[in-house]
């Protein structure tokens, strides 16, 4: 943990009581903006990273979670997982979500842990799909692949819905996002504070951000920059009301918008401990603007709508959002570093123009990014600062 005194003594300076109304927004924007879903590495890979599983995950061992959680195996649907295999099913008529990991990838504490962070936010009415124990079953299941590991089964509850990166970003959705996604990290202060043991990555321990153990001897100046870029992020310092345990994977494809509007945050399998303002910058960088609308000003109007939202339930330091961009960037390298994850794990990776792409984006110093990178974060959060 960081120690710096004087960065410390200027962030604990920042942080503010928690008040209720929040500032107008610094731009008048009177539009619905539609948005364009960035194309995640491996997007077009069913069961990208669980892939490499399929010759142990026979239907045997699918029924057999099935029968341990009393599921239906004849309404099981594929819900096409990234890194785990998911499945929605019905229990005496209801839908629930059976995940199945693999212990290649999450041991067990490490699953638990999840569950227990899920199942605390639900307790705190943070808006997730709640981790949920069937009766006469297990939390968590497992079962021998027959190699010597493990398939672990659990299950959460189902939200009827829509998926939000189908949903046109307005004003009003934006703002809802935000005061979620800071519902979350309020309670997550209390999570880490109460609890004993929390396996869970953190941004130096999580093994997806090992750059020299995943990136070729051929991207050494990847690596570099990769390392000064960490570098620059431990200058922050770990204090409680910044660093703390978070989503991780906070896009628009790990949430769902009910018929009324509210919004649900699904797939916690990525929490970890890390700086809370990564998940709005995850958030962010996951929207593309329109065609016809400048970048930067889309920028700037999706930033202050979440963050217009956050602040209205979350005090942050302003002083805070000047780092926003290094979370942008680090952004940008986990994308890449997935990327080339992929392409050692899978018999279908990434498109070759899509790394290229992103090899020229780092050595350019995000050039390309400038429009999500030029707005003034911290004058923007300022702005937006809540009112006495």
């Amino acid at each position: 943990m960081r120690t710096d005194k004087a960065r410390t003594k200027v962030y604990e300076a920042g942080v503010l009581p928690h008040y209720q109304q929040c500032a107008p927004l610094p731009f008048e924007f009177n539009l619905r903006m539609p948005c364009r879903r960035f194309q995640w590495p491996g997007a077009h890979v069913s069961k990208s990273l669980i892939q490499n599983c399929d010759p142990l995950f026979s239907l045997r061992i699918k029924k057999q979670f099935c029968d341990h959680f009393s599921i239906n195996d004849k309404t099981l649907t594929d819900l096409d997982g990234f890194s785990s295999y998911v499945f929605r099913g019905q229990v005496d008529n209801q839908n629930v979500v059976l995940k199945i990991s693999h212990s290649s990838r999450l041991d067990r504490s490490t699953i638990e842990s999840e569950l227990d962070f899920v199942q605390f936010l639900h307790s705190k009415n943070c808006a997730v799909a709640n981790a949920i124990i069937l009766p006469g079953a297990n939390r968590v299941l497992a079962i021998s692949d027959g190699e010597g590991h493990e398939f672990f089964g659990y299950c959460f509850e189902w939200v009827d819905g829509r998926c939000f990166e189908d949903v046109d970003k307005d004003e009003a959705s934006l703002q809802q996002l935000g005061r979620a996604l800071g519902t979350i990290h309020n309670a997550s202060e209390e999570f880490t504070s109460g609890s004993a043991v929390i396996k869970r990555p953190s941004i130096h321990s999580n093994v997806d951000y090992q750059a020299a153990d995943i990136l070729p001897k051929s991207e050494s100046d990847i690596i570099v920059a990769y390392n000064k870029l960490i570098e620059d992020i431990d200058r922050i310092p770990q204090v409680p009301h910044l660093y703390g345990l978070i989503h991780s994977d906070a896009h628009d494809g790990n949430l769902i918008q009910k018929a009324n509007g509210d919004l649900v945050f699904i797939d916690f399998d990525d929490c970890e401990f890390h700086y809370f303002i990564n998940d709005l910058a995850i958030m962010l960088y996951t929207f593309l603007p329109p065609d016809d609308t400048d970048p930067k000003v889309y920028t700037e109007f999706v930033f202050a709508n979440l963050l217009k939202g956050y602040l209205a339930v979350r005090s942050t330091p302003a002083e805070h959002f000047q780092c926003f961009p290094l979370f942008l960037k680090f952004r940008a390298f986990m994308i890449h570093m997935l990327s080339a994850k992929l392409a050692t794990l899978t018999a279908a990776p990434d498109k070759p123009e899509a790394i290229e792409r992103r090899r020229k984006r780092i050595r350019s110093n995000f050039a390309d990014l400038e429009s999500l990178l030029s707005p003034n974060f911290q004058s923007i959060a300022t702005m937006l600062r809540p009112k006495v």
